[in-house]
């Protein structure tokens, strides 16, 4: 239930062999009543979105958050804000693999940024590039 009240929806574009072509999901957050401190709901939306897809190759990404206001208690990050983000994306890998009949391992490293690749830029744009 914590995932779902953050992920309100995913889904990955795949070829017949695996290779992923896009990433869409929708978020909703409930931020509770209160804005949090030092960083509300909102502020956690940021990092989502540049986290969420990971060290996987991307053709498209597309994304929807949104944050709303209820009479639970307020939005707070457990084990970094990233952690129930990075279950939902290696859960739809899982049934990516299921789908194609490839091992979950398998997809992974199929679609998985690698050496060759550096340096690189997210599909978000956070760089690996050190300046």
């Amino acid at each position: 239930e914590a995932v779902m009240d953050r992920l309100r929806t995913g889904a990955i574009a795949v070829d017949h062999d695996g290779t992923f072509r896009g990433l869409k999901v929708d978020i909703i957050i409930d931020q509770g009543a209160f804005p949090g401190f030092p960083a509300g709901a909102p502020g956690f939306t940021r990092i989502i979105k540049t986290m969420l897809p990971g060290s996987y190759h991307w053709d498209a990404f597309d994304i929807r958050s949104r944050v709303v206001a209820t009479n639970k208690g307020k939005y707070v990050a457990y084990r970094g804000p990233w952690a129930n983000e990075t279950w939902a994306r290696e859960r739809m890998i899982d049934v990516v693999a299921r789908t194609v009949g490839l091992s979950p391992t398998e997809v992974r490293l199929k679609n998985m940024i690698d050496e060759s690749d550096m340096p690189t830029a997210m599909i978000t744009a956070l760089s690996t590039r050190y300046e």
